[in-house]
This record gives C-alpha cells, sequence and structure tokens, in this order.
C-alpha cells in the first residue's frame, strides 16, 4: 500500500504545473502551429480578444482555467498512480496518453460534429495537445517518482 506525501505533492505538483503553463503555450510559438493559427484569424468559426474584453481578460481566464484543469489532472494522478508502470519514461507517456484521450479526442470530435470550424485547426489542436500533455505526464511522473510524492507505507 502506498501513500502520497501531501507537503511533496503540492510542491512538485506546482512545479508541473508552471512546467505544463510554460511548455504548453510556448508550443503555439512554433512557427508551423502559429503559422496555421494565423491562416485561420477571422474565420467566422473563431472569437476575437475583443469578445472577452480583450488580450488581458483572455489571458486572465484562459490562466485560471489552465491552472484549474492542470490541478485536476494531478489529483486525477492520485488516483491511478498505483495503476501505472512503475518506470518514469512508462508510467508518464501512459498518463499523458490517458489524458489525451480524455480530454483532446471528444474535444475535437465536438468541434467536428457542432461547428464549421476547419480541420486543420482540430488536427493542429489534437497534435499539440498530445505533445503538451505528454510533456505534462512525463515531467509530473518524473518529479512525483523522483521526489517520492507516493511512498510505501510501513
Amino acid at each position: 500500500m502506498k501513500n502520497i506525501n501531501k507537503k511533496r505533492f503540492f510542491l512538485w505538483g506546482a512545479i508541473v504545473l508552471v512546467v505544463e503553463l510554460v511548455i504548453g503555450n510556448l508550443l503555439y510559438f512554433i512557427p508551423i502551429v502559429s503559422n496555421i493559427y494565423k491562416r485561420y484569424e477571422g474565420h467566422p468559426s473563431t472569437k476575437t480578444m475583443d469578445y472577452f474584453g480583450g488580450l488581458n481578460n483572455w489571458l486572465f481566464i484562459n490562466m485560471v482555467f489552465s491552472i484549474v484543469f492542470i490541478v485536476i489532472m494531478l489529483c486525477f494522478w492520485l488516483l491511478i498512480y498505483k495503476r501505472l508502470p512503475s518506470n518514469i519514461f512508462g508510467s508518464g507517456i501512459l498518463f499523458g496518453l490517458i489524458l489525451w484521450v480524455i480530454k483532446a479526442l471528444p474535444e475535437a470530435f465536438n468541434q467536428w460534429m457542432l461547428f464549421i470550424y476547419p480541420t486543420q485547426l482540430i488536427i493542429t489542436q489534437l497534435v499539440v495537445t498530445l505533445v503538451s500533455l505528454l510533456i505534462f505526464g512525463l515531467s509530473t511522473s518524473f518529479f512525483f517518482k523522483k521526489m517520492k510524492v507516493a511512498k510505501a507505507s510501513k
């Protein structure tokens, strides 16, 4: 039986959160990705920053949602970590793939079904989300296993 060191969970969870926010957002600056999104600026299915009250409001809303979602994903790790492979790479990849299947695939299917949304944007979002969640899974696995967030009880 294993239990969770709560102090380490919150400390390393905060570090994983920062890593995910930085890397997840940097992926959109890769020239291939940013050019695809730039091509569809003004598309009838996309909202402008003005819809949210400007760039600052959009960034705030996006950041708050991202933090809440990352915390939920870290808590999900608590529920399944015993079932993940014991090695860092295997557990990180599997955790990232599970999150991608739970989050990205239904979201992409919903966009495809309900909106006139460019297929290239949906595919781009799927790929960027996959890379982001694989990195998130690997960093969660690395930090949580190396820093002994979950430890064997005596």
